[in-house]
């Protein structure tokens, strides 16, 4: 692996439409790129630069040896000035395997002698990033294999200058845009400054009619597919000529667990596994690594595998200051959890456990209960018919949805929560509502907890990973059907929407994980490998049949695992699916300390005040990493800008201007902009009634513009009004008379019709226009999934109080 940075005195006048430029403010506190790029590379550094005409190239890279019997290869590969490679990736094809000769060197050979450069790439198994120089043809060729495992980042930099590296240190006032991985490589003219894609000739194989056609009957057995993971493993495993022990990222779940065990079969190298949680205390990962690690040194032997806890500093802000610049721009809150856990976890850095430092049997077979307890509660969502025909009806009076298979009062989500929050009744684990009661349900109760999950273990001694390579479980969900969210797509369109969510989720991965990923995890000097995303893996399971949702999550993976050693891992293979920013518990715990707990599930503030929402979001603006983060506060109405902006500048006075973020800023949100999307139910034929009867607002008597106006509807009297107007006029409290907080609130409790007097929830209002319900380019996701969405986790988006 290397880290790899070229750079050109001049702008591309041409780019194509793919790359999505974002802001690069973020990295501002990142060290400059030789000082990351070493972080990546340690064991060599070079430089090189050359001039092009009036231009000027300057190409650096940062070698971390892996594969080759000669060391390190000082890159960058240089033939006569006439052609230069920036390599960074390592290829399993089988040509290269024991070849005892490094693959970037194989590569160069190739590409300065061939005619056609892409040819050559399409042939090419394996993570890869690249910059290749034709002095002949006046090219610069840059980009990533087709699945983007490795990051590569194209800067358009404030000095003029275009700069492309594995790594964001460029310029905080740069823009930057991932290499888009979409079955392309790119190339930079020199002479008329145009960047060009040109597609792979083979293509991507899950971008084909093909991939997971509805026409194919077989699903493939846990055999066959325990056949292809285990080769997929074992490239990545022995095609190493580094010594040292292979690194997993552990979290002790049905992923993970079948990395190790393969790992240890097919290596004989010591396998270290690395379990990240807050402060190194207890936390839902630790519990099933503990698990998972003592069969393992059952089975396998202690000798051969450890298992290093690695406790994350939540308060180390300069901690959160770099993996808030690698990450960029890939900054939202989600980011931020999800790079900080996979940051201290690749760092390899904590205590060893021993294997009878796991608990007693008691806590081992407590833990399997309640974690098998889960899974079949996963399991029991199922689909009764196509798109959602013959389920029940929530049991709620008057709601019309769909009730939740698993719901303990069989209504839909948001009846459960209602109705759960008015009085005190049963906890539902699968709406997350109600009163818990631990005492039946909670098998760890009894049970005498571990040192470990005690806090027992400070004074142990801290160890550092020597693993140069980690195996990591990215890729697993995605291939193999692991998100909740796609048996909410096949309830609404069968397995047609299955596989049309699976294959959206497969496509934007370069983008939402696997380029920032690799800059966090790089950036200890080790390898990330991803097995679940090998070239044979992806194609063999696609030309499968997709499993339904009478079928457990992940079928393959998990009938896989309970043919491991013989059986003898059988009990891992029910381990539920959670997220790591959840099974850390970093997400709870950096929430709840920056935000404070008065929030709902998506990190708003349950008040309406706007002092209160003011004192809140202001008082976080000085802590990381949200003291890079922009401040976006969107008001419906115009009016009431003034009475914002007064409140920050008391607020500015009382503070000081230290203690302000990156950006502050007020913005008008006119409601026309706000999309209206379908009103299921009695809501829809009120709005539709209403549409026939009114066509000028009550109040201002304006005319409203037909599939335009967004128009709020008396539930009573069904006379139409524009939303600010109605606010303006029929504010009030649940008796009708005038709040006594008007001029603080930001929004209404209650609202009386000028009309009728009817007294309506503010809230009930808007459902009649839509504008709680989700947008249409976000239907794709699902509250249902506890892993993508936890009720502490703030939403994929910059801070914003409405």
């Amino acid at each position: 692996m290397c880290g790899i940075c070229f750079h050109v005195n001049t702008c591309a006048s041409s780019i194509p439409a793919s790359f999505k430029f974002e802001d690069h403010s973020a990295s501002a506190k990142l060290p400059d790129v030789e000082e990351l790029l070493r972080c990546r590379g340690p064991d060599h550094f070079g430089t090189r630069r050359v001039q092009h005409d009036d231009l000027t190239l300057d190409f650096q890279s940062a070698v971390l040896h892996m594969r080759g019997s000669q060391g390190a290869v000082q890159q960058p590969c240089c033939f006569a000035n006439d052609y230069i490679l920036l390599w960074n990736g390592e290829l399993f094809n089988d040509e290269f395997a024991g070849s005892g000769r490094g693959d970037t060197l194989e590569v160069f050979d190739r590409l300065r002698r061939a005619d056609d450069v892409v040819a050559v790439l399409d042939g090419l198994k394996g993570p890869f990033a690249f910059v290749f120089y034709d002095r002949r043809k006046g090219e610069i060729w840059f980009g990533r294999d087709r699945f983007g495992r490795r990051s590569l980042l194209l800067s358009d930099d404030a000095d003029g200058g275009l700069t492309v590296a594995s790594v964001g240190g460029i310029s905080s006032e740069s823009r930057v845009a991932e290499v888009p991985a979409e079955g392309s490589v790119y190339c930079l003219e020199l002479g008329s400054r145009e960047i060009r894609e040109v597609r792979y000739p083979s293509g991507v194989c899950y971008r084909k009619e093909a991939f997971w056609h509805a026409g194919t009957a077989d699903t493939g057995t846990p055999e066959e597919f325990l056949a292809i993971l285990r080769r997929a493993v074992a490239r990545r495993v022995q095609m190493l000529d580094h010594p040292g022990p292979i690194g997993v990222l552990f979290s002790g779940g049905v992923d993970s667990t079948a990395l190790a065990a393969l790992a240890l079969e097919e290596s004989d190298r010591q396998v270290d596994l690395l379990t990240a949680s807050v402060d190194g205390k207890d936390s839902p990962d630790l519990r099933t690594a503990l698990v998972s690690y003592k069969r393992l040194s059952e089975v396998y032997g202690p000798d051969r595998v450890r298992l290093i806890l690695c406790p994350i500093d939540a308060a180390d802000k300069g901690m959160y200051d770099r993996v808030m610049g690698l990450s960029s721009p890939e900054v939202t809150h989600m980011d931020i959890n999800i790079s900080t856990a996979l940051w201290t976890a690749a760092r390899g850095e904590g205590i060893v456990v021993a294997p009878e430092e796991c608990g007693t049997a008691e806590f081992r077979q407590s833990v399997l209960a309640e974690e098998s307890e889960a899974s079949a509660e996963c399991r029991g969502m199922k689909v009764r018919g196509e798109s959602g025909h013959g389920r029940e009806k929530c049991s709620h009076d008057g709601c019309t949805r769909v009730a939740k298979d698993t719901c303990v009062r069989h209504m839909c989500k948001f009846c459960c929560r209602r109705v759960a929050a008015e009085d005190d009744l049963p906890y539902c684990r699968t709406h997350k509502a109600g009163v818990k009661d631990r005492t039946p349900t909670d098998h760890t109760a009894g049970a005498p907890l571990p040192r470990v999950l005690a806090g027992m273990c400070d004074g142990a001694t801290r160890v550092r990973s020597e693993a140069r390579v980690i195996l990591v479980g990215h890729g697993a969900d995605e291939v193999l059907g692991g998100y909740a969210r796609y048996r909410t797509s096949e309830l609404r369109d069968g397995l047609e929407g299955r596989r049309r969510e699976m294959l959206k989720d497969l496509d934007r991965l370069w983008r939402r994980n696997l380029g920032r990923d690799d800059r966090v995890m790089s950036d200890h000097g080790r390898e990330p490998r991803h097995p679940y995303l090998d070239e044979e893996l992806i194609e063999w399971v696609g030309r499968h049949k997709l499993c339904d949702s009478e079928v457990e999550t992940k079928p393959l993976l998990r009938g896989a695992v309970r043919l491991l050693a013989c059986g003898a891992l059988v009990d891992m293979a029910g381990f539920r699916k959670r997220a790591i920013q959840f099974g850390t518990r970093l997400a709870k715990v950096n929430n709840v300390a920056h935000f404070g707990k008065g929030l709902t599930k998506r990190g708003r503030q349950q008040t309406n005040n706007v002092h209160d929402d003011l004192a809140l979001v202001i008082g976080m603006l000085h802590l990381p990493p949200w003291s890079r983060m922009p401040l976006v506060l969107n008001v419906l109405e115009p009016g009431i800008a003034s009475a914002v902006e007064t409140k920050v500048a008391e607020f500015r006075t009382a503070r000081g201007e230290a203690a302000w973020g990156s950006c502050f800023r007020i913005e008008h949100l006119p409601i026309e902009v706000l999309h209206r999307t379908h009103v299921a139910g009695s809501a829809q034929a009120l709005v539709d009634e209403a549409d026939s009867r009114n066509h000028a607002c009550c109040i201002c008597m304006q005319a409203f513009t037909p599939g335009i106006t967004k128009r709020a509807v008396c539930l009573s009297c069904r006379n139409s009004s524009h939303i600010t107007c109605i606010a303006s006029v029929g504010c009030c409290d649940s008796t009708g008379s005038p709040p006594l907080d008007a001029e603080d609130r930001l929004i209404p409790d209650f609202i009386k019709c000028p009309v009728c007097d009817d007294v309506s929830k503010w809230g009930d209002l808007l459902r009649t226009v839509g504008v709680y319900q989700k947008q249409p380019e976000m239907l794709g996701s699902s509250d249902e999934d506890e892993n993508e969405l936890d009720e502490n986790e703030i939403e994929d988006s910059p801070v914003d109080v409405s």
